[in-house]
């Protein structure tokens, strides 16, 4: 069977993940997978249209059964209404956010806008959290009969302890003093990720320390260590140099998984 797995956004972005590890699985069951490779998010959209003449290519090479677009965007969801048009594939969509309530204003109109024509064109539309299903019928008028719920879970066997403790022995070093305490948290950084809450409860930590306050522990946790890349990483390193936050506030870039948990299972604290 030919499947072609299209993500909505940029190659930086976690959709392009879900893509990948969605084709890798339908791979190692013997389907013939094609994914292609978005260009990296740009600002305003405009990785859509060059997105939508790759992906456009894409049909024509991999002339599908089945395409599967990850989240409703033009970029996925005219490719795939052209391999429905031309090639009678079965269309996909996915719905996994609420993307436009994460923007404000001209910008959370216009992702809303383009979103709303694909998922009620598709064949069938998937979900994983039970609370999109009203938002699904209501907003995209997604016939009852065409939605799957897909629970999401964790491939276990990427993080089997011992090997995941001992990677962290040798990562954790580069980023974190030896036996000091610190922070986690793991995030893409992109428009969804709420780190500024974070960081202002590390600058409030660091003034208590100093004025030996409230804030002071038998084991100060001086080090905030933020693992993961995006889009909007310029953006919040940006953000811990306005708090002068610079010496405590540590930024890994993107990881694989295995290397996420392997930071993880080490820290003091996880957020």
């Amino acid at each position: 069977m030919r499947w072609l797995i299209l993500s909505s956004l940029g190659r930086d972005s976690g959709c392009f993940l879900r893509a990948k590890y969605l084709g890798q699985a339908l791979a190692a069951n013997g389907e013939d997978v094609l994914v292609p490779t978005p260009v990296k998010s740009w600002p305003l959209f405009l990785d859509q249209l060059m997105n939508a003449w790759l992906y456009t290519i894409a049909v024509f090479r991999q002339r599908p059964r089945i395409v599967v677009s990850i989240k409703p965007y033009f970029s996925s969801g005219f490719p795939s209404l052209l391999a429905r048009i031309l090639f009678r594939a079965k269309t996909v969509c996915d719905v996994d956010d609420v993307d436009d309530g994460y923007r404000d204003g001209f910008m959370s109109r216009v992702a809303r806008l383009q979103a709303a024509p694909w998922p009620r064109l598709a064949y069938r539309v998937s979900y994983h959290n039970a609370n999109l299903r009203a938002h699904i019928l209501k907003r995209y008028g997604v016939p009852e009969s065409r939605l799957i719920r897909l629970p999401q879970g964790v491939d276990r066997t990427r993080f089997e302890a011992r090997r995941v403790v001992n990677r962290g022995l040798t990562l954790v070093p580069r980023f974190v003093p030896a036996g000091a305490a610190f922070i986690a948290t793991s995030a893409h950084l992109n428009i969804a990720a709420d780190l500024i809450p974070i960081f202002d409860a590390m600058a409030i930590l660091r003034d208590a320390a100093a004025s030996g306050g409230n804030g002071a522990t038998r084991r100060p946790i001086k080090l905030l260590l933020v693992i993961g890349g995006g889009p909007d990483e310029a953006r919040f390193r940006a953000a811990v140099r306005e708090r002068g936050l610079d010496l405590i506030v540590r930024f890994t870039g993107a990881m694989p998984p295995e290397d996420v948990a392997a930071i993880l299972v080490h820290a003091t604290l996880g957020v």
